[in-house]
């Protein structure tokens, strides 16, 4: 309901030494009332309505903190969650009706995987049937212990590879087979880009 503001409260307002008033902007003013505030020294502010949130109502605060104990241990979770709030595209791409994708390699954005590491990497396809990306290594190098194989065709740079204590080197355009249940030390001294596809093993979530 709609308060409605005549002259007489405003002489009340006035009589108790009142500077200001503040009113809803659904507030009616009377034609005096008006009058009375034209010609004295009162000054009126317009509050917002503050507009109760219905949604809000029915929430559990108790899920909505266990869902960030679950989502505060689970760092793949946490990287989804991030990717969907932000909406970024990480690289631009034309598809076709019928499967056909074209990515633009220049267009391509990379997350860092490790805080202290100069290791990147980006998904440009992760479906059920399989996982293409690109990783980046700039000078750095890190370990991971594999669960199952996967592929990796050297784009750029060199790429050193420790396994079972032998130092493997492969170079721009090699292609390294990774088997399951390994670990292996991949890096680079300068700057190398891999592109690793495999059906299920995920490189842009190193397990060490």
């Amino acid at each position: 309901m709609k308060k409605l503001i005549c002259a007489k409260d405003l002489e009340e307002i006035l009589e108790n030494g009142a500077k200001e008033i503040e009113i809803d902007k659904d507030t009616i003013l009377t034609p005096s009332a008006k009058d009375i505030i034209k010609n004295s020294d009162i000054k009126v502010f317009i509050k917002e309505k503050k507009v109760e949130n219905e949604d809000l109502k029915d929430i559990d605060m108790n899920k909505i903190m266990e869902f960030f104990k679950i989502v505060s241990k689970d760092q793949v979770l946490q990287k989804t969650i991030i990717k969907m709030l932000l909406n970024e595209k990480k690289f631009e791409k034309e598809c076709d009706s019928s499967g056909f994708t074209l990515i633009k390699g220049e267009s391509i954005k990379f997350d860092k995987i490790f805080k202290n590491l100069n290791i990147y990497s980006q998904d440009l396809i992760n479906t059920d049937e399989e996982i293409v990306g690109i990783l980046k290594l700039e000078r750095d190098n890190f370990i991971k212990k594999t669960k199952s194989k996967g592929n990796l065709f050297i784009i750029d740079g060199e790429v050193e590879i420790v396994l079972n204590g032998k130092r493997y080197l492969g170079k721009s355009g090699d292609l390294i087979n990774i088997p399951k249940k390994a670990e292996i030390k991949i890096g680079s001294k300068d700057m190398a880009k891999v592109l690793y596809f495999s059906k299920d093993l995920n490189w842009s979530e190193p397990l060490l």
